[in-house]
């Protein structure tokens, strides 16, 4: 049947679309000419019984239906389960089981303020628990610590200055290696504010309790990013100084002992070979240690060159020697300290003198803080005030204490905590005992000069015999001796050759107790001792004249050197608690400062700053401390990859660089330097990692390799790592 042949039944002349009423006559009346009002009232004078159109029932459907759903919509909002019915979803793991000890009334409102009012408050964006509140300052309630709230809404975490830092780097290794457009680069830039980025951009919450609130998709990453990429192995940028461009706080040039001193270093006829896990270790949680102790992996070939380098020691005074004139003129002075000008001023004192403004004023008059080198009357007035001045210094230390010094240094900006840790060794009795021995001592014998003279003991007297001599006792006479007294009396002429004093208690019969030697003993044919006998032992040394350093202290400390009249201290070897305190003094102390660098030019001082060169810029950066990159955008562990065989060999990553120059190595790259200027490690290539690093293997995602937070508060810096 064709369409046109198709019988249709008539349509309604009472159902007029638009209308909610229609006539309700049967079909077989006349139907009205009008047909009912809006409201549904017949204009007939008989009139019919009107019913609802298609439309009509189809919108008082409508009107029924979202009145039960408002209904029900109150029922719910007002009954004990509401929470339950209005949640959207489930919390993740980490929050539910934070407020799993909470109230359920109070569950949500421990992260939506709202909650906590009436309900009608939810609705309203302006009321009390929403004016000047966003959902990222509720999450900065708990996470501020990780995160400050002055950057948590900038893009990864930094200012514009700080991002511009990047770009501009970022630029600076695009063009020294090659990138191949792709077809994302096409797409327009973002149109993000980087400086009002909240968290619910990434983090998105009530995707149940398995859900990762740290995932974050690739698409994510590069809606923000002008540099597009396609897969890591075909598109991904080349790095030029990853891994190591990094550091740390302690200088170690792997080049010159892996090529130098280890092949050198010959055991049994064969050269030991540089293994890296002798200093990097792995822990329980099989990562890499940072680096092993110094006893383990330096102390048996620096040990000796670092105990005498550590043995200089500092000075914390020592006495200028100035003329007879000069040092009339700052009585009382030692004797021992007066002669010709001569004597350099050690940088310690010279720090404590500043505190006063006169005596710093006269330190600048001497030509290169050398007592010797004053000749002009300005600089001879200026080397007897530095002597007042360190004469000062001393009387306050014996009498005061440790805070007569720790008050100079507060005056330079100095903490007292880092005084303290150098002179907490020191005692002021040490130095009351070079302040009589130097000044007071000396004083009184100028003032009594019979005190230093020594009373001459009297000699014991001598028994007398009977014949009137005086020598030994007399012994009983042998009438058959022949050289008896009688014949060797004193009646005999020349008696006084063979008299008393050959046979006193002083002649040659009799050991002289002078000797080292009975001359009893000596064989009259010959020069040995025919008895073996004891050699005479010195006793030890009582006075700063004799004191050796080296020998009565091996483990370091501060004495008097009564030779030198100084104060000094003798370093014992490494991790000495004095010369890490003297570093910290000097790191506090502004840079370009002449003292600060007359301090760093000590050889002790040298020593420690030449393996810690981060010691010198910050507290603390005595250690090396566990890997860690929180300040940069890659994150790597090698947890991980020592699972694999092939990865567990170091030298298949980090290839230690030979001989060969940067620049024949590294053709058009950025060669990775070590803290000494040579370079280290030869870059690692993206291939190396991209042969597990696929999409369908180990991942190849954005974030698998880096971080979108970046901590700047203990790095200080921030590094792209490409």
């Amino acid at each position: 049947m064709r369409r046109d042949e198709l019988q249709l039944p008539p349509p309604p002349n009472n159902d007029r679309p638009g209308d909610r009423w229609m006539c309700g006559r049967s079909s077989g009346q006349t139907p009205c000419v009008r047909g009912p009002s809006d409201r549904g009232i017949c204009p007939m004078e008989r009139a019919c019984r009107v019913k609802r159109s298609w439309y009509g029932r189809r919108r008082h459907a409508l009107l029924v239906a979202t009145v039960l759903l408002i209904a029900m919509l109150l029922f719910m909002i007002k009954s004990r389960h509401q929470l339950a019915i209005i949640k959207p979803g489930d919390l993740s793991n980490p929050h539910a089981q934070i407020l799993a000890t909470t109230v359920t009334s109070q569950r949500c409102a421990a992260c939506h303020p709202q909650a906590a009012n009436t309900d009608n408050l939810w609705f309203n964006a302006s009321s009390v628990g929403h004016q000047h509140l966003t959902q990222t300052d509720a999450c900065l309630d708990c996470h501020h610590k990780t995160i400050p709230r002055k950057v948590a809404k900038l893009a990864h975490n930094l200012d514009a200055q700080q991002l511009a830092t990047l770009r501009l780097s970022r630029q600076r290794l695009a063009s020294l290696a090659e990138y191949s457009d792709t077809w994302q680069d096409l797409l327009p830039g973002p149109a993000v504010d980087m400086n009002n980025i909240q968290c619910a951009t990434c983090h998105r919450e009530h995707r149940g309790s398995s859900a990762d609130l740290l995932a974050i998709s690739d698409t994510q990453c590069q809606t923000c990013h002008s540099d597009r990429f396609g897969s890591f192995a075909t598109s991904h940028p080349d790095w030029q100084q990853w891994p190591y461009g990094r550091g740390g706080e302690i200088s170690f040039n792997h080049a010159t002992h892996a090529n130098k001193y280890y092949p050198a270093k010959r055991q049994d006829g064969k050269g030991t070979p540089f293994q890296c896990a002798q200093c990097h270790q792995r822990n329980t949680n099989n990562e890499i240690s940072r680096a092993a102790s110094y006893r383990v992996a330096c102390g048996s070939c620096h040990d000796e060159a670092l105990k005498l380098e550590t043995a200089e020691g500092l000075t914390l005074l020592a006495l200028p020697i100035l003329s007879p004139e000069s040092a009339a003129r700052v009585q009382p002075w030692p004797e021992a300290a007066t002669g010709f000008y001569d004597g350099p001023v050690s940088p310690l004192a010279e720090l404590l003198l500043q505190a006063d403004p006169d005596i710093a004023k006269a330190l600048q008059e001497i030509p290169n803080h050398d007592v010797a080198a004053v000749e002009t009357p300005a600089a001879i007035a200026a080397a007897e005030t530095l002597a007042q001045g360190i004469r000062q210094l001393i009387n306050e230390f014996a009498s005061q204490g440790q805070p007569a010094l720790i008050k100079r240094t507060q005056r330079l900006g100095l903490t007292p905590e880092s005084v303290q840790a150098l002179l907490r060794a020191l005692s002021p009795q040490l130095v009351e005992e070079a302040r009589q021995n130097w000044f007071i001592q000396q004083a009184q014998s100028k003032l009594d000069p019979a005190a230093d003279s020594q009373p001459t003991p009297k000699p014991k007297p001598a028994e007398t015999n009977s014949n009137g001599t005086k020598g030994l006792p007399e012994a009983p006479r042998d009438p058959n001796d022949l050289l008896g007294s009688d014949l060797l009396g004193s009646d005999l002429p020349g008696s006084d050759l063979l008299g008393s004093d050959l046979l006193s208690g002083d002649s040659l019969l009799v050991p002289n107790p002078n000797t080292d030697t009975d001359p009893l003993a000596l064989d009259p044919l010959g020069t040995e001792p025919l008895v073996e006998t004891e050699p005479a032992k010195k006793s030890p040394p009582t006075n700063g004249l004799d004191f050796d350093a080296d020998s009565m202290l091996p483990g370091g400390g501060w004495f008097r050197d009564d030779q030198g009249l100084a104060i000094r201290y003798r370093g014992s070897d490494h991790d000495d608690p004095v010369l890490k305190a003297m570093i910290n003094i000097i790191r506090q102390l502004p840079a370009g400062m002449p003292t600060r660098e007359r301090l760093l030019q000590n050889r002790a001082i040298a020593a420690c700053i030449a393996c810690h060169p981060g010691a010198i810029q910050r507290h603390g950066r005595w250690r090396s401390r566990p890997l860690s990159n929180i300040g940069q955008f890659t994150k790597f562990s090698h947890a991980s990859h020592l699972n694999v065989a092939e990865l567990s060999n170091c030298i298949h990553c980090h290839r230690v660089a030979g001989k060969s120059s940067s620049a024949s190595l590294l053709t058009g790259m950025l060669a990775p330097q070590s803290p000494h200027g040579q370079m280290d490690f030869l870059p690692l290539t993206r291939e190396s990692c991209s042969s597990c690093h696929r999409s369908g293997a180990s991942g190849d995602n954005c974030t698998t390799c880096h971080r979108y937070h970046i901590d700047l508060r203990n790095s200080g810096t921030i590094s792209i790592n490409h």
